[in-house]
């Protein structure tokens, strides 16, 4: 059984935390919550749910947004849900009105969570949020991966995925073997 919820997008000014504060605007993860088809998301996921019977599901803004969360930052079921536990931006992404020290779901909801979403409808899901990012016919091919390639991240201060997201230090993950030696060859030559 699901039922819609027709509550626009909490101000950041909205979101309780316990402990004060607030959120900055210029935050990831407030950023994303912005860009987000959260309709879009809720049509997918009620195709597979029933409206009449059964117990109340979770709400589709968390089980995508914590698949989103999942694949983004890398984390396996457990972890996400531990990151969403502990993390206000986190949870304002997935939609809450406010900070939630209890875990939101058992960490097996994430496969009924994957399972609602097909690939075909994540992969439309990534187009809208990175439109024009690459050609559609090169979606399954080598990317040039350069941060200084010219692309705006979705706002100031929060540029998704790159060296400022966490990954100090880190490759980025997407880059193939083979695009890795071909760059060592080039720059050999």
């Amino acid at each position: 059984m699901y039922y819609r919820d027709d509550s626009e997008q909490l101000t950041m000014e909205e979101f309780f935390q316990p402990f004060g504060g607030r959120l900055r605007k210029d935050n990831r993860w407030v950023c994303l919550a912005g860009i987000m088809p959260w309709e879009y998301i809720e049509e997918i996921y009620v195709k597979n749910l029933s409206g009449e019977t059964g117990r109340p599901a979770i709400s589709s803004r968390i089980a995508f947004g914590a698949i989103f969360i999942k694949e983004f930052c890398h984390l396996t079921d457990e972890g996400t849900v531990q990151e969403l536990q502990e993390n206000s931006y986190m949870q304002y992404f997935l939609g809450l009105h406010e900070f939630q020290a209890e875990p939101l779901f058992d960490s097996s909801m994430m496969v009924h969570f994957r399972k609602r979403f097909p690939v075909e409808e994540a992969a439309k899901i990534n187009e809208y949020v990175c439109p024009g990012k690459w050609a559609e016919e090169q979606r399954n091919v080598d990317r040039n991966d350069d941060p200084e390639d010219g692309d705006e991240p979705p706002c100031a201060g929060g540029e998704i995925g790159s060296k400022a997201s966490g990954q100090k230090g880190k490759g980025n993950p997407n880059t193939s073997k083979k695009k890795k030696a071909r760059r060592k060859k080039t720059a050999a030559s």
